[in-house]
């Protein structure tokens, strides 16, 4: 992250100086008599610094794009684990940022003798084509991403029962995996793409509380039941 950011301000750094250096260069085109061209090269640097002021900072900051694209290393940053009931798996939390700041995050099963903390699980593992995300795809068991920002406080796994691990966020469940069974019975990987996308999609006045409904109605509630109920 540190790197990230140093390099970031040396772009925009670099994209300063190139602004002075046009206006400089169109200051001393005038003082020697080549008064168009210098008026042109002056005019040309104040609107490239008005760019870079306007437009070029500011994507910089809200996308993060030193981030995404120059950060130190490319692999999902360790969370948690939870060593499986029989002793022979971790249940392992990760998380990582897509676009935009949006955080991502991936539960995944591993074998007892790794050491979960020390894996290398690449970044965007879940979209690439290739042998080793496929290694990766099949130890998954969810993955989960807060597209819209909402439930982003406290994201951690808990077992219950022994037998069930549930993926919560914002206090509210959001996946559930039955250790009994091997296999993911609720997960969804945007729930606000889904909320957008369904029925529930009143107004975009009350939207966080709509999200926060949708959520306890199609993912903490159902989870909720059959964890009591023990489906």
């Amino acid at each position: 992250m540190f790197l990230a950011l140093i390099i970031s301000i040396l772009i925009i750094a670099a994209f300063i100086f190139s602004a002075i250096f046009i206006i400089r260069k169109g200051y001393k085109c005038v003082k020697n008599g080549k008064k168009a061209k210098g008026l042109l090269l002056a005019l040309l640097g104040i609107v490239w610094a008005t760019i870079i002021i306007n437009i070029i900072i500011p994507f910089l900051y809200f996308a993060n794009i030193g981030f995404l694209i120059f950060k130190p290393q490319f692999n999902l940053a360790f969370d948690e684990k939870i060593k499986s009931p029989d002793g022979t798996s971790w249940f392992a939390l990760y998380h990582d940022y897509g676009g935009f700041g949006d955080p991502e995050w991936d539960i995944f099963k591993i074998p007892i003798e790794e050491i979960p903390e020390k894996l290398k699980i690449p970044c965007g593992y879940n979209f690439a084509d290739s042998s080793k995300s496929d290694f990766w795809k099949k130890r998954m068991l969810m993955w989960n991403w807060s597209e819209g920002g909402n439930h982003t406080s406290n994201p951690h796994i808990k077992m219950f029962k022994n037998r069930y691990i549930v993926f919560i966020r914002g206090g509210l469940y959001h996946g559930l995996y039955d250790i009994e069974e091997d296999r993911t019975l609720i997960t969804d990987e945007s729930p606000w793409h889904s909320f957008m996308h369904s029925d529930g999609r009143k107004s975009s006045i009350n939207r966080d509380k709509e999200i926060d409904q949708w959520v306890r109605d199609n993912l903490h509630n159902p989870i909720k039941e059959i964890i009591e109920n023990d489906q």
